[in-house]
């Protein structure tokens, strides 16, 4: 018998990762404020303080744990969904079925 896709699981898990994100952002955008806020008056000052503390915030939600278990979520719901979709779900009885395998998150090099 065939599966049907999960498209409903992915959005799920889209929409998951995207409240997680959305989080990160509202944070960020609140520490930008303050960074220009306490840069005084000097509209280079204000920029520069805004700018280091978006991509400060940038770099901690690409590593935060939880938003690459979201990412590895999503990429494996929606990989398994297209196989379902393109293959109707069944797999010959000579081979087991496979996962496909998860797309791990970019780690920095260890210095």
């Amino acid at each position: 018998m065939a599966e049907k896709a999960d498209w409903k699981g992915v959005g799920d898990s889209l929409k998951a990762l995207g409240d997680k994100l959305g989080m990160h952002a509202t944070d960020g955008g609140d520490r930008v404020k303050a960074a220009t806020t306490e840069a005084g008056s000097a509209v280079t000052d204000q920029v520069k303080a805004g700018g280091k503390a978006a991509v400060d915030k940038f770099d901690e939600t690409t590593r935060d744990p939880e938003v690459g278990a979201a990412f590895k979520d999503v990429t494996n719901k929606f990989l398994d969904a297209v196989k379902v979709q393109l293959t109707g779900g069944d797999t010959p009885a000579d081979e087991p079925a496979q996962a496909p395998k998860s797309v791990e998150p970019p780690h920095e090099p260890s210095a």
